[in-house]
């Protein structure tokens, strides 16, 4: 499976407004410059050795964006700070804007559902247990990729553990 065009437009798009370069050394440390090139790293490792359909990147990279936008400052403060004549602000908001209706179009929102309910049969499957009881997309979506990332932490570690131990 390969990442579907619209998925892979948002990833290029997420990339585009994080200023992702793979090979940047230096960082401001006052922006998010630094954080969202960790998340460009984690988003291509999703991609390379769990999810090649990219689902998990940009249900990541949404997670991103959203605490980016909550670190900066409570959005209400951002939409008025940015609400000046000023053509740096309109920008910067029209860029958040953007990006926020990538992570809200039906393409994202199929997707993520799919791919949860996917996982969800599969697991009754093997379980034979309904482990999603009643749904709330928005908590279960940020819940999902929380699990998944823990996931992936223990198996780094399983196989630090095992490369030293061998």
């Amino acid at each position: 499976m390969t990442i579907d065009k619209t998925l892979n437009d948002i990833l290029n798009h997420f990339a585009e407004y994080a200023k992702y370069d793979p090979d940047q050394k230096r960082f401001n440390l006052l922006s998010d410059n630094y954080k969202f090139h960790q998340a460009g790293k984690v988003m291509e490792m999703l991609i390379s050795e769990y999810d090649p359909s990219g689902v998990l990147a940009v249900m990541y990279a949404k997670r991103e964006f959203l605490n980016s936008l909550k670190k900066r400052v409570d959005l209400g403060s951002l939409i008025f700070a940015m609400a000046g004549d000023e053509p740096k602000y309109m920008d910067e908001l029209q860029r958040i804007l953007s990006m926020y209706r990538d992570f809200n179009s039906d393409a994202y929102k199929q997707a993520v559902t799919g791919y949860i309910d996917d996982m969800n049969t599969l697991i009754q499957q093997v379980s034979k247990m309904k482990l999603i009881g009643d749904r709330n997309s928005g908590m279960e979506e940020d819940e999902f990729i929380s699990t998944i990332m823990q996931v992936s932490d223990d198996l780094k570690k399983l196989r630090l553990d095992r490369t030293t131990t061998i």
